[in-house]
């Protein structure tokens, strides 16, 4: 019976190591993850706000979705990610984005439906996925800003706070604060776990030195 006790909680030990070694590993994920989000957030967040433009990354360009015409595609407050492309390089059904001919910090990202080429000069109708008729104007090559490669939902939202200056302290200051205190904290262990091991070493040793005088 005492061995059945002692195979029992031997397993649930093992178990429960398990346990643990599977919530520290889905942890570390967890803040790595955090960690890398929050870099890309500070680099994308600082050079917009140095630059006056849109955040870039890699060579893509990123923007926030702010309209719905494009539901179910992708929602409003979506992040987009915007590849510049020559008006060559666009098919029928690409997602561009585009400036107003008239105010060239108003966007669009609407889908290609057709394309038109006059002597070289190129021009697109397009349409939103929720509208159920094209958009009332062909947009020029000239005008346009990019394709549409990925979207991310609603981190557009998260990049809009973050540009401002309480975004800025609450999604890039604070965050860095708390994992750096993390990282501090962790050290401060691995410190006092290696000066115990240092101690424990030194009285080993001590106490070996006594054992040996001590036989002589």
């Amino acid at each position: 019976m005492a061995e059945e006790l002692n195979l029992t909680a031997d397993g649930e030990q093992k178990a429960g190591s398990r346990w643990q070694k599977a919530l520290h590993f889905i942890g570390t994920i967890f803040y790595a993850l955090l960690l890398i989000m929050l870099l890309l957030l500070t680099f994308a967040t600082l050079q917009s706000r140095l630059s006056g433009k849109p955040p870039q990354l890699a060579g893509y360009q990123m923007y926030i979705v702010l309209g719905g015409s494009m539901s179910p595609t992708f929602e409003m407050g979506s992040l987009a990610l915007l590849k510049p492309v020559e008006v060559t390089d666009i098919q029928v059904g690409d997602i561009i984005t585009y400036s107003s001919p008239s105010d060239a910090a108003s966007l669009t990202t609407h889908r290609v439906m057709e394309i038109h080429e006059d002597n070289g000069l190129f021009h697109f109708i397009t349409r939103g996925d929720a509208n159920e008729v094209n958009d009332p104007s062909p947009v020029a090559g000239a005008n346009v800003l990019g394709k549409v490669i990925f979207t991310i939902p609603y981190l557009g939202y998260l990049l809009h706070f973050g540009r401002s200056k309480v975004g800025l302290l609450m999604l890039v200051v604070l965050p860095g604060l708390i994992i750096m205190s993390i990282e501090l904290r962790n050290l401060y262990r691995y410190y006092l776990e290696w000066k115990r091991n240092k101690e424990s070493t030194a009285s080993g040793e001590v106490t070996a030195g006594k054992s040996d005088s001590l036989s002589q």
